[in-house]
């Protein structure tokens, strides 16, 4: 059984495999880097960022992000009723 590398989980979020293809040859070196220096995924290291981003919003984007977000929540849960369409 071989030794499991540092940034690379034995499954990724969909979402991370298309994210990552987009990125940038550069961009996906120092993810690389960063998860292993940190000894993170590099997924958790991307919603880190993410967060830390979100939280420094000013108030008035962040209330609209949140509105947008819980539009996205709702349609996400409906979406995963049984019978939904």
């Amino acid at each position: 059984m071989s030794a499991k590398k540092v940034g690379r989980p034995v499954s990724r979020p969909k979402g991370l495999q298309v994210f990552t293809a987009r990125m940038t040859p550069k961009a996906k070196a120092r993810l690389t880097a960063l998860s292993q220096v940190k000894g993170e995924h590099g997924y958790v290291l991307l919603e880190q960022a993410f967060w830390e981003h979100w939280n420094n919003l000013p108030p008035e984007e962040q209330k609209a992000a949140e509105t947008i977000a819980a539009t996205v929540e709702r349609a996400q849960r409906k979406a995963k009723k049984p019978g939904a369409a």
